[in-house]
């Protein structure tokens, strides 16, 4: 996997409750192979566009060739407005997806949603309703996703600790099987929910599916 440089830079996004703060990671001076939208945890148990499983999945896209934009939910750090019990956030996610869909360099090449946790929950709603090219989810909230979406044929990676403390991977994998495509699953073992000591290889699995799914 590539160790280029990435660097960062703030980005302004009008949303549906206000100005909505993100940034996009992106090797320097690369044109966008794909752009990805990452969706950071709860915001209401310290979740933000900071958080470490966040950044490498932003990260790890960029050094793909990727733009990838991760953003603060409302009412998280400099967002404008409050915690909306989910729609509020899903509608925030749709509005970082349209934000770069509206820029021309971005308007055509393939779309990655990804998310982690709360935002694994969120990222695999905006991909019901967000033309995309691959989906990644890293301990996704899966109790919070609607139960009349298994129909849909995503294409799909679902990251998963055996040991996770707060979302046991039992339920997560029996629930992803009950989809008529069933997600291509990356299990960690002894592996907890925020993946400690285990970053570089949960880079690894996603920049082979990704490679996999876009190249």
């Amino acid at each position: 996997m590539s160790t280029a440089r990435v660097d960062t830079d703030p980005v302004r996004i009008s949303g549906p409750a206000g100005e909505i703060e993100a940034a996009i990671d992106r090797t320097r001076d690369s044109a966008a192979e794909f752009i990805c939208v990452v969706c950071h945890p709860h915001p209401l148990q310290q979740g933000t566009m900071q958080n470490k499983v966040v950044t490498t999945l932003s990260r790890t896209a960029a050094r793909l060739g990727g733009h990838s934009l991760r953003f603060n939910y409302r009412g998280v750090g400099n967002s404008h407005g409050s915690y909306d019990g989910e729609r509020g956030e899903l509608e925030d996610a749709l509005a970082a997806i349209a934000h770069l869909r509206t820029d021309p360099h971005y308007s055509t090449v393939p779309l990655v949603i990804a998310g982690f946790s709360f935002g694994g929950a969120i990222a695999y709603r905006a991909a019901l309703e967000a033309d995309h090219a691959a989906l990644v989810t890293v301990a996704p909230a899966w109790e919070r996703i609607p139960g009349n979406a298994f129909d849909r044929e995503l294409r799909w990676l679902l990251v998963h600790g055996d040991a996770d403390e707060i979302i046991p991977a039992a339920g997560v994998l029996q629930w992803a099987q009950m989809h008529a495509r069933p997600p291509q699953v990356a299990r960690f073992e002894s592996t907890g929910h925020f993946f400690h000591g285990r970053l570089p290889g949960l880079a690894e699995s996603v920049s082979a599916y990704l490679q996999e799914a876009l190249f």
